[in-house]
């Protein structure tokens, strides 16, 4: 009796790593045209299973694959294009391979699609195609679609906004285990929650002042007043958003307040809902320019210590001199060069300033954590890879695992900062479910924009 294929014994093959019997059992088969075995053979050359590395035979693999109409073939032709293995990248065939696998019904696929529309990669942008595929591999248990289709709902992007549809779509994602749509309803509940908290404390403080048989309408219309300086404080920066940074040092070209001014002009223009800005002189001239809420700091050096990132409270009382609507400081475990503790520093901000929304500018976990019981409003990302502690951390690497693990376990919200250097980076960060992105160098310092362009022509 003729031996079948067996996909079992291709699984406990790949557990056991016996790559050498599972180059030769898929081989085998393969022979007979058999053409899971043939997509099998192909991820062996892909990866060096059992044969040497060869991403052209994968290719050509792929290829035969496509001419015979194997959706899975169209799939992984796709992914050879898109990532240039094995042939040159070319992403509109990137994008007609894997349109072609969705249509035959690879739910993969189809989310690959809905991102290509959404980015507008190898094809225009379409913010509706984009939500189609989205909802068809949605309807289908991708947990990842599920999460975008409820940002499409959320936001209006290319659906009509339906705050139930996104409630549902985000409650099956975080059932499928998407840890951004688990962050996300956490984070709603907790600022919703935070909302509760704050109005029951306006309340006890309106309570010792109201007086026997106080008109109604003057208490609600204190307790009206209370939560609007809540939600004032925590709208200060819009969700979903672009923060752009417009900051130049003294030892660079564009270092000019008036410059930095009509950067900050540039980004609104462009639709940044942001500006991050150093110095009170430059925070002052963009606030004169641009109605966008300022991120504010001051980079000070102190001798050797590598804290400077807003690093005292003579710098706080500096910035709330033209009060941005956010301070972002140091928020490591760093000595600072005042030798006060991060908690001492924020618990002074708090009893000064208690209305100013701060930003823990953090480089590790070890930190955000920290950052978070403390009491900032916001979590950033700015120092990842900056710091001794934080040397060894990428923050694209593994599909920006780092920021995923900010977000999961952060109760506050996190604002990515730092390497985000394209606008599908920037996109997929917020798709993870960060609050909000801040760019700087790849849009504000053209010194490092043009030694970009130079560097890639002369290799």
């Amino acid at each position: 009796m003729k031996e079948s294929y067996s996909k079992k014994r291709v699984k406990l093959l790949k557990q056991n790593k016996d790559y050498d019997a599972l180059y030769r059992y898929c081989s085998r088969f393969a022979l007979d045209k058999n053409w899971d075995a043939f997509l099998e053979v192909s991820k062996c050359y892909m990866h060096g299973w059992g044969v040497e590395k060869n991403p052209l035979h994968a290719y050509m693999i792929h290829m035969q694959l496509a001419s015979m109409e194997q959706p899975k073939g169209y799939y992984y032709l796709a992914w050879d294009y898109y990532e240039g293995l094995g042939v040159k990248t070319n992403q509109r065939k990137a994008f007609r391979n894997f349109l072609m696998a969705a249509n035959k019904g690879v739910v993969d696929a189809m989310f690959n699609v809905a991102i290509l529309y959404y980015n507008g990669i190898g094809v225009q942008i379409d913010e509706k195609q984009a939500a189609y595929w989205f909802s068809q591999a949605a309807v289908l248990g991708h947990g990842q679609a599920q999460f975008n289709l409820a940002i499409c709902y959320e936001e209006g992007r290319g659906l009509d906004r339906n705050a139930i549809q996104a409630n549902y779509w985000m409650e099956q994602a975080s059932a499928n285990g998407i840890a951004s749509a688990q962050n996300y309803l956490g984070q709603e509940e907790a600022y919703v929650q935070q909302e509760l908290d704050e109005i029951v404390r306006a309340l006890q403080t309106l309570d010792s002042r109201v007086e026997k048989n106080m008109d109604l309408d003057v208490l609600l219309k204190r307790i009206k007043t209370e939560v609007k300086r809540i939600e004032e404080k925590t709208m200060k920066i819009k969700k979903g958003q672009l923060i752009v940074s417009c900051q130049a040092l003294p030892d660079e070209p564009l270092h000019s307040s008036y410059i930095m001014g009509r950067m900050a002009v540039a980004a609104k223009e462009g639709g940044a809902a942001g500006i991050r800005a150093n110095t009170v002189e430059d925070i002052a001239e963009i606030q004169k320019k641009v109605d966008l809420p300022v991120i504010g700091i001051i980079k000070r050096v102190y001798g050797d210590n590598p804290v400077f990132i807003t690093p005292t409270m003579k710098e706080i009382d500096e910035l709330m001199t033209v009060k941005p609507a956010v301070i972002a400081l140091d928020a490591t475990l760093r000595p600072r060069p005042d030798g006060v503790s991060l908690d001492d520093l924020v618990q002074q901000i708090r009893q000064k300033y208690p209305e100013q929304t701060l930003m823990a500018d953090c480089s590790t976990l070890e930190e955000m954590k920290h950052a978070d019981e403390i009491g900032f409003d916001f979590i950033g990302t700015t120092l990842i890879g900056y710091t001794e502690e934080s040397k060894d951390l990428q923050v694209q690497a593994n599909d920006f695992e780092i920021i995923r693990d900010f977000i999961a376990q952060s109760d506050r919200p996190v604002i990515a900062e730092g390497n985000i250097d394209t606008p599908e980076k920037a996109r997929r960060v917020l798709d993870l479910g960060c609050y909000a992105v801040v760019v700087g160098s790849i849009i504000t310092r053209p010194q490092l924009i043009t030694k970009r362009f130079v560097d890639g022509i002369n290799r």
